[in-house]
């Protein structure tokens, strides 16, 4: 895994950045040191990704909501942005915190742009399955405590208490759980004898309810006889009642005859009654009839002359009602000629006060008039020098502010400088300081070790093939014979050849002590040469940064002038007469600041640059502090004369309004008098006109003058009439229906003569009904029914009692043949549950012995490989013992255990310990060093620095991030990243 970048805002140190987007930190393959002063966001980088991507949250004492910890002071919403590749393709996790984050957490696939995955959960399962962690809390364990291990605590696990290295180490190894499966285990061995007691509680009824119903199936064979015995004297009884009930049936019909002829008999006798009592009834309204008849003849005069003196009456009240509405009609004619007359006379009274009032606002307007021209020809006349005064006052205004806000942004920028000036001295120093000589002849001396190590080897090598060529020769002619002629011979002496052989073994021994001499002098010359060679690598990127800030630098001083403060201090003398502008700040060229050839930097340049420009920036500011007096006259006078002139605008503005109100108001004022003098007119023709309506509904009524003694006249008529009316009206309705009457009489006469026929007929047919039935019959038949109905009903319910009976047994043998179902299926369980049983209390007792050989298995292979690692960075070869007991350390040869090792060698163990295991149990090829130099003496930090080098190459990391702000390491690491902390927050200083 390789993390490309990671965004902050809101994070601690870490503000919103420049453009409001927060704080981008970009890193590199291979080795990435990030450095930077103390409280400088060093840590809170590594925190922020390992709570972003490893779901680690920050690791403290005291007990911290994530939110609360990393947010920056004062501000409730925070983000985190990290741009990773892994396995091929590269990744975008976005994470929010705070109670106001309204951002979701999410991860975004960058090559289409697509959401890989979104909120919490789901992004940490993602997570955990793309790096190939079982879960989340395995993910953040390792970066806690291997791949992200907090500063100080890298040698901390190793040189802890049994009780603390345990757990620390234990949950990492996952070894742990063989020792709490004893534990884990027992609620299950529990839960299983719980289950087998259930059971077995289960069987136990079950053998209760089968010794209950071990007699169901003869008791079910015993009540089916039953049953069917039962079921066929059911039957012959239904017979017999069947043949009584088809008797009583019979005789019952006899019976329903002789009842329906009675009640025949009785409704004939009735409607005889009835259409006699109907005749008689008659008979007395045919008599009514006839008497109000002879009334109606008596009284037809009366009726007549009543009748004709209400039609004359009728005609008389219309006649009343014409009256009445034209007298009504002049009474509205004379209401409205006098409203009319009153609105003509109101209408000129108006229109005469009008025309008064159009009069008194045309004088008024002409006096307006006057005054505005007035103001008018004043202001036209000056605005054109005002104008250019105005001009001239803003401009001056802009020029003051712009000195005043360039002078005070002047003791900053010159501070800043100052300290960027001390830097510069320190580092010219520095630079002034280097020996380049002390290279040279490093270099020489080594080559010349060189060269005599090189020497003595070939000289060494040379006397080895030597004396073994004179051993083997001492060997052939041990017995002074020529190896090629197979004769003794005096020159192949044996005793010459041992004296040489001494000579090459002496001479051989002086050669190894002088060779060890000189490869201690050559390893002396080299490591002074390769330290001379660091130091001159770091200074070459010192001069490097060194002239590139000096230039910046200048750059600074030269700018703090700018034209446009010198064009305004300019206008600002030029507008005030006697007074010069300030003096300007001589530009510093870069050879002012070398000496010799331009290459050796003069102590106290940049001093001298700062306290110039310090000098130009009290006397740009006394110089416009002594003109200020002067400019605020002038500022004044201007308001002034502006104020003035704004008045008069404001008057001529109000005269001018004055005379659009006053004409509207003379145009309003004729057009009412115009009005209202129209109106006039028109009420006057409407008075007119309703005195001619008068007189005409006058000469209407004139025929109306006689009408109430015609009324009274046909009143009397009425009344004298009036009683004959009544009782002609009141006999008309019966004389009327005399015909009707008399009509049904006659029909109900016959139908008397009818009902009395058929009387007699009904008579007759009773008794032939009487005859036709016995009631002693219908009795008897009656009693022998009801007997074979009780034999059936109690023959029916034996049978349904015997059924249920039956019902009851065969269900009791079902619930035999089920219980003896169980019985078995209960027995084989508790058979299975005790071999569960068995199995996992044997399971429990292997995982807790298996527990210390899994544990001791697992630290010889790591410490195997930590010893590799630790050999390839550790002058002196070792071999590690890790003791899974009490997870302590050993170090062979010397049986020494962890604390008795060096800070170094702590730290260098620790390490490759850490590599190893991280190697062992995550396949990312990733780790961060948070300050490793803690704690070490300032000459093995060096020492150190190279070790962590050639423990990334050893580990084969992809990417590993050094966390220091230790100068051990300047100069080795090829990417580095500066942080600077500053009051909007920490930023990236360099890369």
């Amino acid at each position: 895994m390789i993390i490309r970048s990671i965004r902050l805002k809101n994070i601690k140190s870490y503000g919103e950045g420049a453009d409001g987007h927060g704080t981008t930190v970009h890193f590199q393959p291979g080795i990435n040191r990030i450095a930077g002063q103390n409280g400088h966001g060093k840590s809170t980088l590594i925190e922020a990704l390992g709570y972003a991507l490893f779901l680690a949250k920050p690791l403290c004492e005291e007990t911290f909501d994530a939110a609360t910890y990393l947010l920056r002071a004062g501000h409730k919403a925070g983000e985190i942005d990290v741009t990773f590749e892994h396995g091929g393709q590269a990744y975008r996790l976005e994470r929010g915190l705070g109670i106001q984050n309204q951002r979701r957490t999410k991860v975004v696939q960058i090559s289409d742009g697509s959401i890989a995955e979104e909120n919490d959960e789901p992004v940490a399962d993602f997570l955990c399955r793309l790096f190939g962690f079982p879960d989340a809390e395995r993910l953040c364990e390792l970066f806690a405590k291997l791949a992200g291990v907090k500063q100080g605590r890298l040698t901390w696990p190793f040189d802890s208490k049994p009780g603390d290295a345990r757990k620390h180490f234990e949950p990492l190894l996952d070894v742990e759980i063989f020792r709490q499966c004893f534990d884990r285990l027992k609620p299950v061995v529990d839960q299983f004898e719980r289950q087998r007691f259930a059971e077995e509680n289960k069987l136990a009824a079950v053998r209760e309810r089968l010794r209950e119903r071990q007699d169901s199936a003869a008791q079910a064979k015993a009540r089916r006889s039953q049953v069917d015995a039962l079921h066929l004297e059911v039957e012959s009884a239904k017979a017999l009642f069947q043949a009584a009930e088809q008797a009583k049936q019979t005789l019952e019909a006899k019976e329903k005859a002789l009842f329906e002829a009675q009640r025949d008999r009785d409704s004939a006798q009735h409607a005889l009654a009835v259409s006699v009592q109907q005749r008689e009834h008659a008979a007395q309204r045919l008599k009514e009839s006839s008497a109000a008849a002879a009334v109606l003849a008596q009284t037809s005069a009366d009726h007549e002359a009543f009748t004709r003196a209400e039609a004359a009456l009728n005609q008389l009240h219309e006649e009343q009602t014409e009256k009445a509405a034209l007298e009504k009609q002049r009474s509205e004619a004379l209401t409205r000629r006098a409203e009319c007359d009153g609105k003509a006379s109101g209408a000129g009274e108006q229109a005469a006060t009008f025309a008064s009032q159009r009069e008194t606002k045309a004088k008024s307007r002409a006096q307006i008039e006057e005054m505005a021209k007035q103001l008018r020809t004043s202001l036209a006349q000056s605005q054109p020098l005002f104008e250019q005064l105005a001009l001239s006052i803003a401009q001056t205004r802009h020029d003051e502010q712009t000195l005043r806000h360039w002078l005070d942004g002047l003791p900053k920028r010159i501070a800043a400088q100052a300290a960027h000036g001390k830097e510069l001295e320190e580092i010219g120093e520095t630079l002034a300081a280097w020996d380049a000589e002390a290279l040279c002849t490093a270099r020489k001396a080594e080559q010349a070790a060189g060269a005599q190590l090189e020497n003595l080897s070939g000289q060494l090598a040379a006397t080895r093939d030597a004396h073994q060529n004179l051993s083997i020769q001492l060997e052939e002619i041990g017995g002074g014979v020529c190896p090629f002629l197979k004769e003794r011979c005096q020159q192949f002496d044996p005793a010459k050849v041992r004296g040489d052989l001494r000579e090459k073994e002496s001479a051989f021994k002086s050669l190894g002590k002088q060779l060890l001499a000189a490869r201690e002098t050559h390893r002396q010359a080299k490591a002074a040469l390769d330290k001379l060679a660091a130091q001159e690598a770091q200074l070459g990127q010192v001069r490097k940064n060194f002239d590139q800030r000096f230039a910046e630098f200048l750059a600074e001083h030269n700018a703090l002038h700018a034209a446009s403060t010198r064009e305004a201090a300019c206008r600002l003398a030029k507008l005030l007469e006697g007074v010069a502008p300030f003096e300007t700040l001589p530009p510093v060229i870069r050879e002012t600041c070398f000496q010799n050839d331009g290459s050796t930097w003069r102590t106290g340049a940049a001093s001298e640059i700062s306290r110039a420009g310090s000098a130009f920036a009290d006397g740009a500011r006394a110089w416009l502090d002594g003109i200020a007096p002067a400019l605020k006259t002038r500022f004044t006078d201007f308001d002034a004369e502006r104020d003035q002139r704004l008045a008069h605008e404001r008057d001529l503005n109000h005269h001018d309004r004055q005379l659009e109100v006053l004409s509207r108001e003379i145009e309003s004022l004729t057009a009412r008098a115009e009005a209202k003098t129209q109106e006039t007119g028109r009420w006057r023709a409407n008075v007119e006109a309703e005195a001619k309506t008068v007189g005409d509904l006058d000469e209407k009524l004139k025929p109306f003058a006689t009408l109430d003694q015609r009324v009274r006249a046909q009143q009397e008529l009425k009344k004298q009439h009036g009683e004959g009316h009544g009782r002609h009206l009141a006999a008309k309705p019966l004389a009327d229906q005399l015909g009707d009457r008399r009509l049904e009489v006659e029909t109900l006469e016959k139908s008397a003569t009818q009902a009395a026929g058929q009387l007699q007929l009904k008579d007759e047919a009773l008794k032939q009904a009487q005859q036709a039935f016995d009631p002693q019959a219908l009795d008897s038949a009656r009693r022998a029914f009801h007997e074979k109905h009780a034999q059936v009903a109690t023959l029916t319910a034996n049978l349904v009692n015997a059924r249920a009976g039956l019902a009851r047994e065969e269900q009791r043998l079902r619930e035999f043949e089920a219980a003896l179902s169980e019985s078995e299926a209960l027995e084989v369980e508790i058979g299975r549950l005790g071999a569960a049983i068995d199995l996992t209390e044997k399971a429990r007792r292997v995982l807790q012995k298996a527990a210390p050989s899994v544990a001791q298995h697992l630290c010889r292979r790591i410490a195997a490989r930590g010893q590799q690692i630790f050999n390839q960075i550790s002058q002196d070869p070792c071999e590690l013992e890790w003791n899974s007991e009490r997870y302590s350390l050993r170090i062979h040869p010397g049986d020494r255990r962890f604390a008795m090792l060096s800070g170094g060698e702590q730290t260098k163990l620790a390490l490759a310990m850490t590599l190893a295991m991280i190697q062992e149990f995550s396949g990312l090829k990733f780790c961060v060093f948070d300050e490793p130099t803690y704690g070490v003496d300032a000459e093995s930090r060096p020492k150190l620095a190279d070790a962590i080098l050639e423990v990334q190459n050893a580990a084969a990391f992809e990417q590993l991030f050094l966390v220091s702000h230790d100068d051990a390491f300047e100069g080795k690491i090829e990417h580095v990243i500066l942080l600077k902390k500053s009051a909007t927050g920490t930023q990236v200083e360099a890369a």
